[in-house]
This record gives C-alpha cells, structure tokens and sequence, in this order.
C-alpha cells in the first residue's frame, strides 16, 4: 500500500482527538499535575519510540548474532 504511513498518521491523529475530547467532557479523576505537561510527556514518549526502535533493533539483532555464534 502506498498510503500506509497516511492512513496510519490519519488514525493516530483522529483516535488522539477523539480520547482528548473525551478526557476533556468527562475526565475520570482529578488530576494532580497538570495536563499540558502530561500530554507533552506521552507525545514525547510517542515521537521518540520509533527512533529508538531503529536505532536498537539492529544493533540488538546483530548483538545477538554474536552471542549465538
């Protein structure tokens, strides 16, 4: 499929919106810090994952090759 990574940004964006409409209607609990900071934590952790994941699963991947030769 060439409109993969679209669809895929298309979906993350508009499910994020759906649960931060969500959590601003009916909030489950009180929140004890606050939410600019715990949302720009999560999208942090979000935007630097797939970085990390590349950068460590080859050199895990041929660790491991190492160790099993």
């Amino acid at each position: 499929m060439e409109n993969n990574g679209i669809i895929r940004l298309f979906s993350f964006v508009l499910i994020f919106m759906l649960i931060a409409f969500w959590e601003i209607v009916k909030p489950r609990r009180t929140l004890t810090t606050s939410k600019k900071l715990r949302w720009f934590n999560n999208l942090s952790i979000i935007a630097i994952n797939p970085f990390l994941l590349n950068l460590l699963f080859p050199v895990l991947a041929v660790g491991m090759a190492r160790t099993v030769q």
